[in-house]
Formats: structure tokens, C-alpha cells, sequence
């Protein structure tokens, strides 16, 4: 499941134990250190590939569910012959996006990246058609679509 930042990701992964957040910036930044900003970190050489294959390994080796957080194209491509799940907030959410970001302690530097980038995510994810989306409404999460499919 390819899910966006704000969505829930990191809480489900700590509520449930069939839940796997598989974050990209822990494959895409060298380097683990809470006191240097991840967008002041060298990028790993190796992504995205190393974060593709982490993905497909877990797939291989677990029933749990994989929560995805990369949103390029070349991810999102690769994933998608996997038939997923891709959940989105809906379009006029943004401004709601923000508050939970803000609420969640996100850096200023992470909150204008999503800014910037929203509309033109929400678009690229509309050119797949063989995955199933699903756009959350105002105050819905991903846990509140785990529930409803009976995953969790």
C-alpha cells in the first residue's frame, strides 16, 4: 500500500503488529542522526533502488501489511505492477495536510517540500490505472480504511 505523508503510516505501524512502515528517507538519506535534518544528509547513491528492494524483499517474506511512503514516479511505477492500494487525502484537503504536519512537529523545510509538491502528486498517482485508489475525506486516516477492508 503506497500511502501520503499525514495519512497515519507511522501510527498504524505502532498500533498493529501486521503493519510494516516502510519509510523511504530511512533508505534515501545516509545516515541516522537526529540532530542533522535528513534534507542536510548526502542522499544514498543506491536509492531508490535499495528502498525497491527492501519493498520487494518484505513482500517475499512477510503477510504483513507494507506501507509505502515514496511518491516518484519511478516507485510509484514499480509498485504499481504489484496492484496496490494507493491512498491519497482528497484535493481540497491541503491546508488540513499542513495542520497535522505542524501537529506532528514536521519541520518547516518538510512542510513547504509537501506544499510544493501535493497537487503534482495527487496528479501523478491519476495515470495509474491498474492499482486501486482511495482519497481520504476530512478527518479520515488510514487506520479508518484498514478497518473498513477488514485488514486490521
Amino acid at each position: 500500500m503506497l500511502a501520503y505523508a499525514g495519512t497515519g503510516k507511522s501510527y498504524l505501524a505502532s498500533k498493529y503488529e501486521n503493519v510494516i512502515d516502510l519509510d523511504s528517507g530511512d533508505f534515501k538519506w545516509l545516515g541516522k542522526r537526529k540532530d542533522i535534518p535528513y534534507y542536510e544528509r548526502p542522499q544514498n547513491p543506491e536509492f531508490p533502488q535499495n528502498y525497491l528492494s527492501a519493498v520487494f524483499n518484505l513482500l517475499e517474506t512477510t503477510d504483513k501489511i507494507i506501507l509505502v511512503s515514496s511518491h516518484r514516479q519511478d516507485i510509484m511505477e514499480a509498485i504499481s505492477v504489484l496492484s496496490p492500494l494507493f491512498v491519497y487525502p482528497q484535493r481540497d484537503l491541503l491546508d488540513e495536510y499542513v495542520e497535522r504536519w505542524q501537529k506532528r512537529g514536521n519541520s518547516k523545510e518538510f512542510i513547504q517540500a509537501r506544499i510544493a509538491e501535493f497537487y503534482t502528486i495527487l496528479d501523478r498517482a491519476e495515470i495509474f490505472t491498474n492499482v486501486e485508489k482511495i482519497y481520504l475525506t476530512s478527518g479520515e486516516y488510514l487506520e479508518d480504511v484498514l478497518i473498513r477492508k477488514g485488514w486490521i
